[in-house]
């Protein structure tokens, strides 16, 4: 622990003392040669270090057009320990980008970063596009607003990435049977295990997720968010989860399907590593999972001849396919960035971030600089491409731009200009995972926006029921997998949600009761 932290002090030192080598008029306001130089922390668990520092060319155009050098600064692989450092040191960089959540207060409360609402004044690019519902869902608990959302939806527009997978060759010489329903699913995958014993019929990746796959698609509109709450919402209120029927026959199910052996049981405890060879090698018959586990390893798949192919939702008899919610989105997006009392240009740095999430930020760092792969931009202002953008699809182009090095997404715009891209992409160019996301899973994905952060801090009351509740059901789900029996499946839920009930469950619902019914009414839902 002393050594992590002496090698972040120095890390730090090496940086300040190369700013304090820039000429003093470099600190000064911005002019036509002066650099802003600043130091930007990013936690790891959204850009590796790979993806830390900008391409050359977005890099020196930044400089030389915005006057702006940014010193990134890892996490090295221990978020968590980093962040902890860095607050009780009150040694943060100038800015901070982490996950929302409880650290952030911890640095609101200790007065460490910096309220940015008297910033958005004189610049409007993140005040206008978020808007005063998104901005005060955003406020911190004294009702200041610190926090710049990456990865924002600021609107309404769907997006997500879970789906259901099968191995197109394996499914053609079945005779492509009907895949609608969980009884058809079954059938299927007995027929799989019965005609390719070296198969693995249902393959459910490194997150073993499927109670949330398999949940969702036992009533129209369930949220696999349902089963992190420990409450699903009826009538305005959360009610415990493990009363819930659906949860029951959700279990019943995936017992089915593992004491039949048609989940490979090493599936608990897999890498992705494993998960990745078992495709390669054409031993997966279905997959659940992330559409981009797909996209990445779809190259092994067409050297066997054959390839995956995106099925709608599985869904319980009588249900219909298209009211199925596979994945949920928040529009505040995954982690925030904030600024630090330490930075010596706390305006210049918001004004830089300010312009980052304008279109003309993200065009810089989706599509590279003018006079590259575009000059000139449609009147809803998308870049228009080039040739040379087209035929660069295949090769260098995803190492000099793109998502991967934004470490502020507007996710509005960028989804809304990529799907202009590729609606313009010549056919034999165009990305098949986008095709599939349009296609498919941005149908099944819904805004839970109204579910967030409900899930309380875990040095309070609730926060340790929820803690104790999590523990306690993460022990029991494995064991309701491999339950002998569905009577046994039934007997352990009921003891799971008594002992719950014991732990404080009703307590930690009615909390996050009030809390969702808060967020209704900071969106507009009451």
């Amino acid at each position: 622990m002393k050594r992590t932290m002496f090698i972040w002090f120095f890390l730090i030192g090496i940086v300040l003392v190369a700013a304090a080598c820039i000429p003093s008029s470099q600190h000064a306001k911005n002019g036509a040669d002066q650099v802003n130089r600043f130091t930007w922390y990013v936690d790891g668990r959204t850009f590796s270090d790979a993806s830390l520092n900008e391409p050359d060319i977005i890099r020196d155009w930044l400089r030389e057009n915005k006057q702006v050098e940014i010193a990134y600064v890892s996490s090295g692989g221990a978020p968590e320990e980093q962040m902890a450092q860095m607050i009780a040191a009150r040694q943060l960089p100038d800015v901070v980008q982490l996950e929302r959540g409880q650290n952030v207060e911890k640095m609101v409360q200790t007065g460490q970063i910096i309220p940015l609402s008297q910033y958005m004044i004189r610049h409007e690019n993140i005040k206008r596009d978020l808007g005063t519902s998104m901005i005060n869902m955003l406020r911190s608990s004294d009702g200041k607003f610190y926090q710049i959302p990456n990865n924002a939806n600021s609107t309404e527009k769907t997006n997500g990435d879970n789906c259901w997978l099968v191995n197109q060759a394996i499914y053609n010489e079945l005779g492509r049977p009907p895949l609608g329903t969980f009884d058809d699913l079954y059938a299927y995958l007995k027929l799989v295990k019965s005609r390719y014993p070296d198969v693995i019929p249902l393959e459910i990746g490194e997150e073993f997720d499927i109670d949330a796959f398999v949940y969702a698609g036992m009533q129209e509109g369930a949220s696999p968010d349902d089963l992190q709450l420990f409450g699903y919402p009826q009538n305005g209120a959360l009610l415990s989860i493990f009363e819930s029927p659906i949860y029951r026959q959700t279990m019943i199910y995936i017992n089915q399907l593992f004491r039949e052996g048609l989940i490979d049981v090493d599936a608990l405890v897999q890498t992705r590593d494993q998960v990745v060879e078992k495709i390669q090698h054409g031993r997966v018959a279905v997959m659940t999972g992330d559409i981009r586990i797909a996209d990445e390893t779809r190259e092994y798949l067409t050297g066997l001849g054959s390839d995956w192919e995106v099925i709608a939702p599985v869904h319980r008899a009588g249900l219909s396919g298209d009211c199925i919610t596979l994945s949920t989105y928040d529009r505040m997006g995954s982690d925030v960035i904030v600024i630090s009392r330490n930075a010596q240009n706390p305006e210049e740095i918001f004004s830089y971030l300010d312009w980052l999430y304008s279109p003309e930020g993200q065009i810089v760092y989706e599509y590279g600089p003018q006079g590259g792969y575009w000059d000139t931009v449609t009147p809803e202002g998308y870049p228009v491409l080039k040739p040379e953008y087209f035929a660069s699809l295949d090769s260098r182009l995803e190492n000099d731009t793109g998502t991967a090095y934004n470490k502020l997404v507007n996710k509005r715009w960028v989804d809304d200009c990529t799907k202009y891209v590729f609606e313009i992409t010549p056919a034999e160019k165009r990305s098949w995972l986008n095709q599939q996301q349009y296609n498919m899973t941005f149908r099944t994905s819904k805004d839970n926006t109204e579910f967030s952060g409900l899930i309380p801090q875990f040095n309070t009351e609730e926060g340790i029921i929820y803690q104790n509740i999590s523990d306690l059901y993460k022990q029991t789900r494995i064991r309701l997998f491999f339950a002998g029996s569905k009577e046994e499946v039934v007997r352990m839920i009921e003891e799971l949600s008594a002992e719950a009930d014991r732990q404080g469950l009703d307590k930690l619902l009615h909390t996050m009761t009030e809390k969702w019914m808060l967020n209704r009414e900071k969106l507009g839902m009451q």
